[in-house]
C-alpha cells in the first residue's frame, strides 16, 4: 500500500496535560509508530480544574477521613513511587504543535458535560477518535462529536460495583484474575467493550499487578485502529453493556491492614511452593474420543503411566498412528537439569507402552511434540522458544529419528505450538514467552495454503487475550461440523485446567470463539493439581495431570538462586 493509499484517523486526546503516566504515554507512542494506518494528534483537550478556595479546601479535608491515611501514605510511598506504569513521562516536545484546548466542564448528578463553545471548538477539528486518559464519567454530545466515538480504558472487572483502585481490590478479595476492557463511551454510562483481556493476579506485590494490568493494554488502541483500517470494525457499533456505577471509594484502614496480611501471606505461599511443591506430571490415556470430553456428564477412567522418578516428569501427551500401531511422544523433563526433551512410548503386544526413550534432545529446552501427518509423511512441531522459532521436524525412521527441515515462524518465541488443517488453510496457533505473564495470556495465529509455507500472521494478533482460554492445550478437533479448541486455564496455577472453545470464527483477518466446557483434573486422582493437554488419539485420548511433591534437585536450585541474587546484590552495593 502507497503511502498515498494509507489511511488517516484524526485522534483528540482528553488529560491533564502533556506529561502523561509511562503507560500512557506508551499507547500514544504506539499509535503515532502505526504503519498501515496514519494516526495523528489533532487536538489535545487539557481539563482546567478549578483551583478549590480555603473553604473548599477545609471541606475536602473533613470529607477524607482519618479513617483512610493509611491508603494514603501506602499510595504515596509505594504505587506512586514504584510503578513502571504511573512514571510521569514529559510528552511536551512530541506534542508541541499540536493544537491544546483547555476546558472547564459541568458537572450534574455523576456525569461532566462539556460547554457548549468547547463543543463547537472540538467539531472544528473533525477527530475520528477521541481517547479519554482525563475528565470524569462523561456524557452528552461529546460521545458522538468523534467519527468512533470516545474511548476509554476500564481497569477493573464490568461486573463488579468495588473498583477505581487499579489491581487492588482483587488482590484484596482473593481473586483469581484480573479484568482490562477497552471501551466505547455511550450515552447515560453504557459501555460497548471494544477490547478485553483477562489476566491471572499478580498476588504480590499490588504494583506488580498495577503494572500488569496497565501495560498489558496500551497496544489495544493499536488494534482498534487497525481493523478500522481493515474495515472489520463493526463491534464499534455493537450493543452497549448496561450501565454500571462502580464504587470508587479507598479501603479504610482495616480493610488496609487486613490487605497487608494477605499480601503477607501471599508472599509467604509463594515462597513455600518454590521450595517445597513442584510440579510432577504424568500422561493417561482415556479409552474414549475427545468428543466424548463436550459432554457435561463425562467422567474420564485414566490409566496412568508408570509414576516417573522423583527429579522427573512426562507431560505434553500426543499419539501418532503408523499404520495401526499407536506410540506415544511426550515431554520428558529432569529437575537436575532443568530441560526438556523428546520420548516416544511404543505401543506393546499387551497393550502397554513400553518405557520411554529419548528420539530429539536439543541443547535446548523442548517440549509439546505436536505430530503432523503431511502427504504420507510423519512431522512435528515441538516447543523451542528458546531458539525463538517454529521449526518442523520430519521422522527419518518413526519415531527413532528426527531431522529439521523448515523453519515456519522465525523470530518468534513461539509457546506450545499447534498446527492443524481447516477448511483448505493450514492454522498455526500458539503463545509466546518473552519473559512475561503474557505467555499464557495472550494468543497469535498464522496462517498458510501448505505445510510447508510462506505463513502469514494473522491480521488480527494477537487474536485473544484470556489467560484461561488461550494458550494451547492439545489437538483442536470438529465434532458434528464445529471445530473445537483445547487451550489451558492458566488463571489459579500454570496448567490448572482444560477450557474447550468452539471456534465460531476462523479467517485470515478475523477470530472468534467462546466457551463450549471446562475441564477441572479429578480431586480424587492421584494427580488432583492440574491438567493442561487433551489430544484426540482415534478411539482413545491422552492427557497429562499433575501433583505438587518436593523434589530435593529444585529445592537446590532454588536455593542456588537465592545465593547468586543476593552476591550480586552485595557486588552492587
Amino acid at each position: 500500500m502507497s503511502v498515498e493509499e494509507t489511511p488517516v484517523l484524526r485522534l483528540g486526546v482528553m488529560c491533564n496535560g502533556t506529561t502523561f503516566p509511562q503507560w500512557q504515554a506508551d499507547c500514544l507512542q504506539q499509535l503515532l509508530a502505526m504503519a498501515k494506518v496514519k494516526v495523528e494528534v489533532s487536538l489535545l483537550i487539557i481539563e482546567d480544574k478549578p483551583t478549590p478556595s480555603s473553604g473548599q479546601e477545609r471541606s475536602l479535608k473533613q470529607f477524607l477521613p482519618f479513617g483512610d491515611k493509611l491508603w494514603t501514605v501506602y499510595n504515596e510511598r509505594q504505587v506512586n513511587k514504584r510503578s513502571r506504569a504511573l512514571w510521569p513521562t514529559d510528552m511536551s516536545t512530541t506534542f508541541s504543535n499540536v493544537p491544546k484546548l483547555s476546558c472547564q466542564v459541568l458537572h450534574q448528578q455523576k456525569f461532566d458535560y462539556f460547554k457548549p463553545a468547547d463543543l463547537t471548538t472540538i467539531r472544528h477539528y473533525n477527530l475520528d477518535i477521541i481517547l479519554q486518559f482525563g475528565f470524569g464519567e462523561l456524557d452528552g454530545e461529546i460521545l458522538t462529536l468523534p467519527r468512533y466515538g470516545v474511548w476509554s480504558f476500564c481497569h477493573y472487572d464490568l461486573g463488579k460495583e468495588q473498583a477505581g483502585l487499579v489491581g487492588f481490590w482483587e488482590i484484596y478479595r482473593g481473586e483469581e484474575v484480573t479484568e482490562v476492557a477497552l471501551q466505547r463511551l455511550t450515552p447515560k454510562g453504557g459501555r460497548i467493550v471494544l477490547q478485553k483481556g483477562t489476566f491471572a493476579t499478580v498476588k504480590f506485590p499490588h504494583v506488580s499487578n498495577l503494572d500488569l494490568v496497565y501495560l498489558e493494554s496500551t497496544a489495544w488502541p493499536t488494534y482498534v485502529c487497525r481493523d478500522i483500517a481493515l474495515k472489520q470494525a463493526a463491534y464499534l457499533e455493537g450493543s452497549p453493556l448496561q450501565p454500571l456505577t462502580p464504587h470508587y471509594r479507598r479501603p479504610n484502614n482495616g480493610q488496609m491492614l487486613f490487605f497487608q496480611l494477605r499480601i503477607a501471606r501471599n508472599r509467604l505461599d509463594n515462597l513455600f511452593t518454590k521450595f517445597f511443591r513442584q510440579e510432577q506430571w504424568n500422561v493417561g490415556i482415556v479409552n474414549a474420543p475427545i468428543e466424548k470430553f463436550l459432554l457435561p456428564q463425562f467422567q474420564p477412567e485414566i490409566q496412568w503411566l508408570a509414576k516417573p522418578k522423583r527429579n522427573c516428569f512426562v507431560a505434553d501427551p500426543f499419539i501418532v498412528y503408523e499404520g495401526e500401531k499407536p506410540t506415544l511422544l511426550l515431554e520428558a523433563y529432569d529437575y537436575r537439569t532443568r530441560k526438556g526433551w523428546i520420548s516416544a512410548l511404543e505401543n506393546q503386544a499387551d497393550g502397554s507402552f513400553s518405557k520411554p526413550k529419548t528420539v530429539l534432545e536439543l541443547p535446548i529446552h523442548l517440549s509439546y511434540p505436536y505430530p503432523i501427518k503431511y502427504k504420507g509423511e510423519i512431522y512435528c512441531v515441538p516447543e523451542t522458544y528458546q531458539a525463538h522459532e517454529v521449526g518442523l521436524y520430519k521422522a527419518s525412521p518413526f519415531p527413532e529419528k528426527w531431522v529439521k527441515v523448515a523453519t515456519l515462524v522465525k523470530d518468534f518465541a513461539a509457546v506450545d505450538t499447534t498446527v492443524f488443517e481447516y477448511e483448505g488453510r493450514w492454522w498455526l496457533l500458539c503463545t509466546k514467552q518473552d519473559g512475561s505473564i503474557s505467555q499464557n495470556v495472550r494468543l497469535f495465529a498464522w496462517y498458510a495454503s501448505d505445510l510447508m509455507g510462506p505463513w502469514q500472521p494473522h491480521a488480527a494478533n494477537p487474536i485473544k487475550a484470556d489467560v484461561r482460554a488461550s494458550r494451547p492445550g492439545g489437538t483442536p478437533f470438529v465434532s458434528e461440523g464445529q471445530l473445537y479448541r483445547p487451550s489451558q486455564d492458566c488463571s489459579h496455577t500454570y496448567g490448572g485446567a482444560i477450557t474447550i472453545n468452539r471456534v465460531v470464527c476462523l479467517t485470515p483477518d478475523e477470530f472468534k470463539e467462546e466457551l463450549a466446557i471446562h475441564l477441572k483434573p479429578d480431586p480424587n486422582s492421584f494427580y488432583p493439581d492440574g491438567l493442561h493437554t487433551l489430544s484426540a488419539a482415534g478411539k482413545f485420548t491422552v492427557v497429562d495431570g499433575k501433583r505438587t511433591i518436593f523434589v530435593w534437585a529444585a529445592f537446590q536450585e532454588a536455593l542456588k538462586e537465592v545465593f547468586q541474587r543476593r552476591f550480586k546484590r552485595n557486588l552492587h552495593l
